[in-house]
């Protein structure tokens, strides 16, 4: 008995950091309990310490308070009793012998005093190690992976929020439907009960044309059969259910690295696009393709901003006021020709504006600044679509798949519908947003300020996974070919292109 009550006594006063007896270093305790060393404590790689090491119960102390944690009141009594009987044994408990020096630990039975009979009988098939290069090790396994460990766990709670919050906003939106569809549903029912009772009013009458009477209520009758669907519900439903099928294990695979970007850039399936100016200050457009060929596109007007796809380079350029142009990338057998869209004579040089192209289609949508206002306008095949003015904060914008705009401000994203420009969905969000982008055939993508995360939304607006890189990212573009283009934000002349499957 005295034996198992030796060994229940080591075990429990073991810091399961160091792997040392606690009784002398200065022991604390956990709100779970669980004793460890105050320097093992304090050495924790986060400013929080958010689980106890051994049993993950939530404790969320930060690193400041933990001078404030209880000593462990069995730590006194136990110093003159237990700390030369343990800490400093001399004697294997087994054969009663002088313990190894230095001092030997086995890995394998986790026994912490071993003598030299002890490696030659009940240890001999053991991994035996010395205890200050096993204590070293686990120190320094402790402080590669903790890290990793505390960004797993918050990444998993924070997702685990997000899909809270979404829940939340789904059972509101179901609520919002069932409520419209009873009201709808019992205006319908009181629309043909006051036909039926207009048609017993005309019964009583001798008046009526009996044929027309008869046809009367025969069309009533063949129109009026009560077959009501739930639409709204249904596509929520459906949508849902569709949302859940696309989530993906995609993984971002890093491709090329771009350095010395020191112009505009916009990326496309066919390669980049870049603005140059030469020594003149002349701009030129060159197109570098994924084929490794190159082109040069001269222009003869200064270019403010631009954007393009796979087929077309759209441009705002200043004449003196701002002209809206496009011109074909394929056109290079008649030459290259900018051909002018729109004009804004009210506009000077000094409004740059913003475009946003989509990647299928002859399509942009072109955005400016004006007293205080944003203007909207979409361009097809050039012709103007819409035309719509909001007082916002706008921080980037992208076409999602199907054709609407997604417009994202630094705590909130919006939707316009692509054939009027009107408000259709509009969702808060936290942190500040950086920059968004579509995904081909399903949802976004978008980053946050200070964040070295990629949120992809799938087309519900659900969170369907976060990953994670290696800096932090500014402005990102994706391409049909899933192809994704991340500029760095600390050093803005490189960029890193990745493939996303």
């Amino acid at each position: 008995m005295a034996t198992d009550s030796l060994q229940f006594e080591e075990s429990a006063l073991v810091c399961s950091l160091c792997l040392d007896f606690w009784v002398e270093n200065d022991p604390r305790v956990l709100p779970c309990q669980h004793t460890f060393c105050f320097q093992c404590l304090k050495m924790s790689p986060s400013n929080i310490l958010t689980t106890c090491p051994v049993c993950r119960t939530k404790v969320n102390i930060r690193k400041e308070n933990i001078s404030n944690l209880p000593k462990n009141i069995l730590a006194n009594s136990l110093k003159e009793s237990s700390r030369m009987r343990l800490k400093n044994t001399t004697v294997c408990k087994e054969h009663n012998q002088v313990l190894c020096k230095p001092k030997l630990v086995c890995k394998t039975c986790k026994e912490y005093n071993i003598c030299e009979e002890c490696l030659n009988d009940s240890h001999k098939n053991c991994q035996i190690r010395l205890f200050e290069h096993l204590n070293r090790e686990t120190r320094l396994l402790k402080k590669r992976w903790e890290p990793v460990l505390n960004r797993i766990e918050c990444n998993l709670r924070k997702n685990a929020k997000n899909f809270k919050m979404e829940l939340n906003e789904i059972e509101m939106k179901f609520r919002k439907n069932f409520i419209k569809i009873r009201n709808e549903l019992e205006r319908k029912e009181e629309t043909e009960l006051n036909k039926i009772k207009l048609m017993r009013n005309r019964l009583k009458g001798e008046f009526y044309r009996m044929k027309d009477l008869e046809r009367e209520i025969e069309n009533f009758k063949n129109d009026s059969k009560f077959s009501y669907t739930i639409p709204n519900v249904e596509i929520e439903l459906n949508l849902s259910e569709n949302c859940a099928n696309t989530r993906q294990n995609k993984v971002l695979v890093k491709i090329q690295e771009f350095h010395n970007l020191d112009c505009d850039i916009s990326f496309t399936d066919i390669g980049i696009i870049k603005l140059y100016s030469n020594q003149n200050n002349q701009q030129y457009f060159r197109i570098e393709f994924e084929n490794s060929e190159v082109k040069e596109i001269p222009v003869n007007h200064t270019i403010n901003t631009f954007a393009a796809n796979k087929n077309f380079i759209y441009t705002s350029r200043v004449h003196p006021y701002i002209s809206l142009t496009k011109c074909s990338i394929n056109s290079m057998a008649d030459g290259y020709h900018f051909e002018i869209i729109d004009n804004f004579y009210e506009l000077v040089g000094r409004n740059i504006g913003f475009i946003a192209s989509d990647n299928d289609y002859d399509s942009f949508l072109y955005i400016f600044a004006k007293f205080g206002d944003l203007y909207f306008k979409l361009y097809k095949n050039g012709e103007k679509i819409w035309y719509q003015r909001f007082k916002m904060n706008l921080v980037d914008c992208c076409f999602l798949n199907n054709g609407n705009i997604l417009l994202a401000g630094e705590d909130y994203l919006q939707v316009l519908h692509k054939d009027n420009g009107e408000k259709i969905f509009e969702k808060n969000t936290q942190p500040k947003i950086q920059s968004i982008t579509s995904v081909p055939n399903n949802g976004f993508m978008l980053t946050r300020y200070q964040e070295q995360l990629i949120y992809i939304y799938n087309d519900c607006f659900h969170l369907s996974k976060t990953i994670e890189i290696d800096f932090f990212p500014s402005k990102i573009q994706m391409t049909n070919s899933f192809k994704l283009l991340i500029q760095n934000l600390d050093c803005p002349l490189t960029a890193v292109l990745y493939k996303y499957i």
